[in-house]
């Protein structure tokens, strides 16, 4: 069975200013976001983790990019060891 393989084509930009300027971003660290994961469910939300590096807080978020919307933030761990426990799934 020979099968094409799988490309990215990039058709959009989203800069971390629009990002930030999202209603439901309040609250959030303004830095840029981090370990950027495609929902498998929808291929135009992003799951990224959002955190200063010296911070005991740290976000998940989902963001539409093709819409530009926020859809879910949560708190979650900062410890490197556990930030795999966080899978892009729905956040609500």
């Amino acid at each position: 069975m020979d099968e094409e393989p799988v490309a990215w084509v990039k058709d959009g930009v989203m800069d971390c200013e629009e990002l930030w300027a999202m209603p439901g971003y309040e609250g959030i660290p303004r830095v840029h976001p981090r370990h950027p994961v495609v929902s498998l469910d929808n291929p135009d939300v992003v799951c990224l983790k959002v955190a200063r590096d010296w911070d005991t807080k740290a976000w998940m978020i989902q963001v539409d990019t093709r819409r530009k919307k926020l859809l879910s933030a949560v708190k979650c761990a900062t410890d490197p060891c556990k930030t795999h426990y966080y899978l892009p799934a729905k956040l609500q």
